[in-house]
């Protein structure tokens, strides 16, 4: 068990040298709530998804770390799709309102040109 604490104080000592054991520990217990909260959340088969919560227990601080970091960066994507989706729509849609704005302001001037070559 000392070893896994060592581990354990390594790996939060890069965050803060003085965390106390109650400290790590509530930190770990929030990783793992997270962790939890986004893994049930994802979009992978329930089979998967049982198989990473069993293999977490087995993890390292480190390498829990990482899979937190992979959930969290795949959560904040699918969170934005829509929002992506919809400023490129609003984009495209503002760029091509524009070009007709553009193109209409051409045919005027181009008439007003043919007027004035008429004179």
């Amino acid at each position: 068990m000392e070893k896994k604490n060592n581990k354990i104080s390594n790996g939060v000592n890069k965050q803060s040298k003085k965390l106390t054991k109650k400290q790590i520990t509530e930190l770990l217990k929030s990783q793992g709530q997270k962790l939890g909260f986004l893994i049930a959340g994802s979009t992978l088969p329930e089979e998967v998804k049982l198989e990473l919560v069993d293999l977490t227990s087995k993890m390292s601080l480190k390498q829990l770390e990482k899979l937190l970091n992979i959930f969290e960066a795949k959560y904040a994507d699918e969170r934005t799709r829509d929002i992506d989706k919809k400023y490129k729509k609003k984009l495209r849609e503002t760029v091509d309102k524009y070009k007709n704005k553009q193109e209409e302001i051409d045919r005027n001037f181009l008439e007003q040109v043919e007027v004035i070559k008429k004179l």
